[in-house]
């Protein structure tokens, strides 16, 4: 996790699914009180239905909270973008290519 002044980014990486769900939940809950919260996806090889799930896990307490949705960053044409597109996670997050991009917005 890094901080600046105006986020926190939490980079993600591996697989996001069932092993790894606690991880993540755990991680996700950390920024769901900041203002701007990044999640760094560039380096995630596969996120399943868990891993969908909890993004949306931590977009309703952050919703809860009046806090805006999470600023996703992903790299063009990975699979996570696609799994991104097809769960519609792209109607409801911010989706950025860079986390510098992400900060700007």
């Amino acid at each position: 996790m890094s901080e600046t002044p105006q986020s926190v980014v939490i980079a993600l990486e591996g697989d996001l699914d069932i092993a790894s769900r606690g991880h993540v939940r755990a991680l996700l809950e950390a920024v769901s009180t900041r203002p701007v919260a990044i999640v760094d996806l560039t380096n995630v090889d596969f996120i399943g239905s868990t891993g969908v799930t909890e993004l949306l896990y931590a977009f309703q307490k952050r919703r809860e909270r009046g806090l805006e949705a999470m600023r996703l960053v992903v790299a063009p044409g990975a699979t996570v973008n696609r799994v991104i597109e097809i769960a519609g996670l792209d109607k409801v997050f911010g989706i950025y290519h860079t986390i510098a991009d992400a900060q700007d917005a």
